[in-house]
């Protein structure tokens, strides 16, 4: 009869199968660690606290211009120009202090060149939590870093041309600005040139017509020579002034017969004068007298009607 094995001798077994497939299992992972952190296209390097290089990958070796083994044992000041050991001190107390640092640092080729350099480093402890070294892993952005110089220019590019194109508005806008002046002047001008050419002209009749239509007036004429006369003396009024025209503007509602009334009222003519020129009766002249007056709001008022047409002038 078989004897069946212990309880207590099953779990010694037990145990030391566990112990044996833990050992493959952690022997496998260290392998599959060291073949993942060898072949990662991140460059990573293992050294002492002083910065000793124990350990790179090819990736870290082959960014800077090495072979791996050319590494080992280098100081990791091989990596930086006397101008970058600052920012690489500045990081290394970050480390220190807070167990990691991750930040931009440029870093030296071995044939002298500069590339920028992505860094992820922290601090590796025992057991004891005690620090016995650093680890880092770098990525070189100089790709990055030219696509934000493109950007950056590109971005200047733009507002050079804004701003010029502003400048090309601003100076159109004062062109404009120039000009519409200039045509402001030239207007005013036209218009103070227009009003002093109808004084002018305005001032020369009354000098040298107007003294001889009143020794003609003066002397014996039929009536017919005196019509003819007042006919000539209205419409060289009509002419010269711009009476006819400021009463078409401000009393449009006035007809051109009433306009012509009005005018040789404002000379003086009495409206049997006014008659014999337009060949009407004194009756129908006095009738559009009264027109005249209620289309310019002087019904009902005591307003002489000449003096009031001379205000107009």
């Amino acid at each position: 009869m078989t004897n069946l094995p212990t309880h207590e001798g099953s779990e010694q077994r037990g145990d030391k199968l566990g112990k044996k497939l833990s050992s493959q299992i952690r022997k496998n992972l260290d392998r599959f660690l060291l073949l993942a952190i060898e072949q990662s296209s991140e460059g990573i390097a293992i050294s002492d606290l002083e910065g000793n290089l124990e350990y790179v990958n090819s990736a870290f070796a082959y960014k800077h211009g090495y072979s791996p083994d050319e590494l080992i044992g280098k100081n990791l000041s091989i990596f930086h120009t006397p101008q970058q050991i600052s920012s690489v001190e500045q990081a290394n107390k970050q480390l220190k202090k807070t167990g990691t640092f991750k930040g931009e640092i440029w870093h030296l080729r071995q044939d002298g060149t500069l590339f920028p350099g992505l860094m992820h480093n922290s601090v590796i402890n025992d057991e004891k939590n005690k620090p016995i070294g650093m680890m880092g892993t770098l990525r070189d952005i100089s790709d990055i870093k030219q696509a934000e110089e493109a950007l950056k220019k590109s971005q200047k590019e733009l507002e050079r041309r804004v701003k010029e194109r502003t400048s090309e508005l601003e100076i159109m806008t004062n062109g404009l600005k120039e000009i519409n002046t200039a045509m402001t002047v030239l207007l005013k001008k036209r218009e103070e040139d227009k009003i002093e050419l109808e004084d002018n002209v305005l001032t020369n009749v009354k000098e040298l017509l107007e003294p001889y239509f009143e020794k003609i007036k003066r002397t014996k004429l039929d009536d017919q020579q005196e019509v003819l006369l007042s006919i000539i003396e209205s419409n060289l009024n009509e002419i010269i002034s711009p009476f006819t025209r400021k009463m078409s503007l401000k009393y449009s509602n006035l007809t051109p017969k009433e306009i012509q009334i009005a005018n040789m009222t404002k000379h003086g003519n009495t409206s049997i004068k006014i008659a014999k020129i337009m060949n009407i009766s004194p009756r129908t002249v006095d009738t559009h007298k009264k027109n005249i007056r209620r289309k310019i709001g002087l019904r009902g008022k005591r307003t002489n009607l000449r003096s009031y047409l001379l205000s107009l002038h």
